[in-house]
């Protein structure tokens, strides 16, 4: 946990993305979705009666809002920054699944861009997944500002714990 409120090396979090704006909803920019926690699918290996994230498991939005296993990832840096450091706008970040006992080896979450061939199961969007590739481009994130008018103002500073 944060003890000044800034976003650091190898802290964990979970992933909240927040609910639809009624006000994009009532005007069709936006369809209706709860909150939720991104999470690793474990649909998959549940069927052979072991949770077991391995390389390429699925991502999935769960309802259920609470800090378990597979939805609390762990902020690394894919440069050469000492662990404890803060988190600035702009960073590159790796966000890696923090309990080991749920794989084989670190798992990293990746996104890649949608094609016909490879989607999102549901939406057809652009899919988000695990891999045990550190080295993959695939795996490194950007924290911006939420609000688009202040993220260049932003870039460099401290990333808030929110």
């Amino acid at each position: 946990m944060s003890t000044d409120g800034c976003v650091r090396f190898c802290d964990s979090y979970g992933l909240v993305c927040p609910p639809s704006r009624p006000e994009y909803v009532a005007l069709g920019w936006s369809n209706e979705r709860p909150r939720t926690m991104l999470a690793a699918d474990c649909e998959s290996s549940m069927e052979a009666r072991e949770v077991l994230v391995t390389d390429g498991n699925a991502v999935t939005a769960s309802t259920c809002i609470q800090a378990v296993a597979r939805s609390v990832f762990q902020v690394y840096s894919p440069q050469a920054v000492p662990d404890g450091c803060v988190v600035k706008y702009g960073m590159p970040v790796q966000l890696r699944l923090a309990n080991p006992r749920i794989s084989n080896q670190p798992v990293y979450l990746a996104s890649d861009n949608a094609t016909p061939m490879s989607a999102s199961l549901k939406a057809n969007h652009q899919r988000v997944f695990l891999t045990t590739d550190k080295d993959s481009f695939l795996t490194h994130w950007r924290i911006e500002h939420l609000d688009p008018q202040l993220r260049l103002e932003t870039e460099g500073c401290p990333v808030p714990v929110s």
